[in-house]
């Protein structure tokens, strides 16, 4: 009875392809909308629900989406969506082109977009909003997949609980390691798409260009710099249990307030009231496209890692075997780690086997990508880029943890 149904909506969806070839009637975006009703409805049919470990999965995919939208939501993806409607509204896109667009010059361009990551403290969904805002005003695809890469891995944070949690080497190496895969995935990724990127930048190049801004430099700076720290702090997390960064966490609540204040001032008095609309509706933009996806996302990473226990997981990376390594580069773009999470977690499976070469394999995977990135990534940029990107990060984290492995 199954196997007959089954057969018959592939029959139709055949059919519905060869309309869409010969009549031209049924549009992609269409087939698109088909396929994920038809998913939808397979999982609702053949889910075994009555199971306990499918009960605990989608309890925990709950907890986690939960989790998300209270510790992480207006910490740090809301803030990131108002700096994505920012710059696709106040930056000019002769500024991108010529700082990170194909014609500019490849040593600036890369280093800024490898090294940004150093500034920022944000995990890998909250870095998606900054890259669609540079990514559309017409940022080469070359350095915005460097800053997408580099963005989430490097911080001051991460770098140092890395260092005192798992050791100077793995500390270290991940930065150094992090930084040269960032730049050889960001090249690749231009040269492989070299053809269509020149199309996509002429037809930006075609959009019109906002009205001559009568702020100067220095104001522009002022203003993405305080709308940064503000993400920054709003979404800080101790990087040990004492020091200096527990003060910092216990103020962030002011300093927030304190940059607030900043911005409201610097709207009131630098921008008219247009142009803050304007803003508005990127911002919203960049959130109804990108905020659905990244909620399902959270929801479908949680129910998969309840199947995936850390005791199961650390069976098959001990050592430094390439599937060992393989297996590791996997699991980091399946899981989701917020920022300085992939810490603990290593930490944990450390102690039950894992190796060092799968360890650094994890912190290079893990906080580049995940899957609820990976199914925004796929609204932003395409399916085929995504796709690109995410084997790009699984070869190079797996041959980084490979040779850490051999090495240390």
């Amino acid at each position: 009875m199954f196997s007959i149904i089954f057969q018959g909506q592939i029959f139709l969806l055949q059919h519905l392809v060869i309309w869409q070839n010969e009549k031209g009637f049924f549009m992609k975006k269409e087939l698109a909308k088909f396929l994920l009703l038809l998913g939808i409805f397979l999982t609702a049919y053949f889910l075994p629900v009555k199971m306990e470990s499918v009960q605990k999965a989608i309890l925990h995919a709950f907890e986690m989406l939960q989790w998300y939208a209270v510790h992480h939501t207006l910490g740090c993806v809301v803030p990131a969506m108002f700096i994505a409607g920012a710059i696709a509204t106040f930056l000019s896109k002769e500024s991108i082109l010529r700082h990170l667009g194909p014609g500019a010059n490849p040593w600036k361009a890369y280093s800024f977009a490898s090294l940004s990551g150093i500034l920022l403290a944000v995990c890998s969904c909250s870095v998606l909003p900054m890259f669609a805002g540079i990514f559309r005003v017409g940022a080469g695809l070359g350095p915005a997949s460097t800053f997408l890469c580099s963005g989430p891995s490097l911080n001051v944070m991460a770098i140092f609980l890395s260092a005192r949690v798992l050791g100077v080497e793995l500390g270290v190496g991940r930065t150094l390691l992090a930084v040269g895969m960032s730049l050889f995935i960001g090249t690749l990724m231009a040269w492989i798409f070299r053809w269509s990127e020149r199309n996509r930048i002429r037809a930006v190049m075609q959009l019109p260009e906002p009205s001559q801004s009568r702020r100067k430099s220095w104001q522009m700076g002022l203003f993405f710099t305080t709308m940064v720290l503000f993400l920054i702090f709003s979404d800080w997390v101790p990087a040990e249990t004492y020091g200096w960064s527990v003060v910092i966490y216990r103020v962030r609540g002011w300093i927030c307030l304190g940059l607030l204040a900043l911005t409201a001032g610097m709207l009131w008095r630098w921008f008219e009231r247009d142009e803050i609309r304007e803003w508005m509706i990127q911002t919203w933009s960049f959130s109804k496209s990108i905020v659905p996806l990244l909620f399902a996302g959270i929801f479908l990473t949680g129910f998969l890692t309840s199947l995936l226990p850390a005791e199961m997981v650390a069976q098959y990376v001990g050592g430094n075997t390439l599937s060992a390594n393989l297996i590791s580069s996997v699991l980091g773009l399946l899981w989701y780690f917020s920022t300085l999470s992939e810490i603990p977690m290593i930490e944990a499976l450390t102690r039950l086997g894992m190796g060092k070469g799968p360890a650094m394999t994890l912190l290079l995977a893990g906080p580049t990508l995940s899957l609820p990135s990976i199914i925004v990534l796929g609204r932003i940029m395409g399916w085929k880029r995504t796709l690109t990107f995410a084997f790009l990060t699984i070869l190079f984290s797996t041959t980084c943890g490979m040779i850490f492995g051999y090495v240390f």
